[in-house]
């Protein structure tokens, strides 16, 4: 129980207002999988596909890229806003290894 409380007050959670970038594997065409970002806004979500919009690997596997892919391809949705990078998409995971 301590745990669960430690982590909840060490680790940010995204505010109402704040975005999130997923970084996920998506599956297309019914077999083959391909990397997204997963965006989640304060009025709904996206998901973009490499490739779709000038998304590449590059962008996708970089916090500092993938959030700042987001800001340009979205800025009304994310104006003023906090953003949150997540490379496990949204599944908790122990991989400290950073890919940047």
């Amino acid at each position: 129980m301590r745990v669960l409380l430690l982590l909840a007050l060490t680790l940010p959670a995204p505010a109402a207002a704040d975005f999130v970038v997923l970084r996920c594997n998506t599956q297309v065409n019914g077999s083959t999988f391909t990397t997204s970002l997963r965006i989640r806004f304060p009025g709904g979500r996206v998901e973009r596909i490499v490739g779709e919009d000038g998304l590449t690997d590059q962008i996708a596997f970089s916090a500092e890229r993938a959030v700042a892919w987001t800001r340009a391809t979205f800025p009304n949705e994310t104006a003023g806003q906090r953003a949150f990078y997540d490379r496990n998409c949204g599944v908790r995971s122990d991989d400290n290894d950073d890919d940047d």
